[in-house]
């Protein structure tokens, strides 16, 4: 054999990779994101064994449903995330807006901090019913009470589960279970000097009338009726009116009250007499007026006197003591001779 024929049977030399041609066209590299993403899609769901019963999805409630009144108190209520401001305000929640019946119940859930009685002049025309104060709106207790009422919500404390153990409790207080504790830890002379109905609410007790109280004989001639009213920016108006009559048929009562600025009764001062008063709120007007200081600071500054709430600016004096304001009056005799009535 030649040389040549040896030299044509040896293998020809390997040629790498990275420069070895090919005639075919090459196909583009594959991602590998896309491929696990294919594989994972063709590759059958394994079910998941459980070895308790299956458990249901709570099905969401509609925006119909949310809005249901029975839904309006429970953990699920739109109230928890609203804007409360947009209905608990002035002008929804006032005469104009609601029943009479709506609104004298809700005039009744107040204290009466939050309530005022329109300006009237007339003594002899009784009180007009109250209305809520519209600063109460805007005020950072009122604030902060809507706030605590979403907390609630959301905390499920108006469930039923909820208000049946609140009534549990409330049945267990009332059967004395809690006595034993209370007496443990009284205080001595707890609340003896503390004035009553502080904080108290109107409730039933704002149908009582000024001349139903003095026909059941809640004033004595000789009660001072004290005008302490403070105006926000402007003047602290103090005036007292002496009882002098009271009228056992109809109430009206009669008053005599020093002029000018004078605050009480003193040598060298002129008294006046005013008669048939059976409205508190234009007795507190007259002794604004005669007065005078809160009348001149309003006018120079072009307004009128704010409508107010003469039974808590109006505390009657008996004998030298306090005996309250005329809300005091009121409840604590709605309490004593009406409230098992209602």
């Amino acid at each position: 054999m030649s040389k040549t024929s040896k030299k044509a049977r040896q293998p020809a030399p390997s040629v790498p990779n990275s420069v070895r041609r090919s005639a075919r066209a090459r196909e583009a590299p594959k991602d590998p994101y896309i491929e696990t993403l294919a594989i994972e899609a063709a590759t059958p769901k394994r079910k998941r064994v459980s070895n308790g019963p299956a458990k249901t999805r709570k099905k969401r409630l509609t925006t119909e449903e949310l809005w249901a009144p029975e839904n309006l108190v429970t953990k699920h209520s739109p109230f928890i995330s609203a804007d409360l401001s947009k209905i608990l305000n002035a002008v929804l929640l006032s005469r104009d807006n609601m029943s009479t019946e709506d609104y004298d119940s809700l005039i009744a859930l107040l204290p009466a901090e939050d309530i005022i009685y329109p300006s009237v002049e007339d003594l002899s025309v009784p009180d007009p019913k109250p209305m809520i104060n519209p600063t109460l709106f805007d005020s950072m207790s009122f604030k902060e009470a809507i706030r605590t009422y979403q907390e609630n919500l959301e905390a499920g404390k108006y469930e039923p589960e909820y208000i049946k153990k609140g009534k549990e409790a409330r049945r267990r207080r009332i059967n004395g279970d809690f006595d034993a504790w209370k007496d443990e830890e009284f205080e001595v002379h707890w609340g003896d000097k503390q004035r009553v109905y502080y904080g108290s609410v109107a409730g039933e007790s704002s149908k009582v009338k000024l001349q139903d109280l003095a026909k059941h004989h809640q004033f004595k001639i000789g009660d001072i009726f004290s005008l302490r009213r403070p105006f926000s920016g402007g003047p602290m108006v103090r005036k007292d009116a002496t009882l002098t009559e009271i009228d056992e048929n109809t109430g009206a009562m009669s008053f005599r009250y020093p002029s000018g600025e004078a605050e009480w009764e003193k040598d060298g001062v002129k008294n006046k007499t005013v008669s048939k008063v059976v409205s508190l709120t234009a007795l507190e007007i007259l002794l604004l007026k005669e007065d005078g200081k809160a009348p001149t600071f309003f006018k120079e500054r072009g307004m009128k006197i704010p409508n107010g709430n003469a039974w808590k600016t109006v505390r009657v004096v008996r004998n030298g003591e306090d005996i309250g304001c005329v809300f005091d009056v009121r409840a604590k005799f709605w309490s004593q001779y009406l409230k098992n009535d209602n």
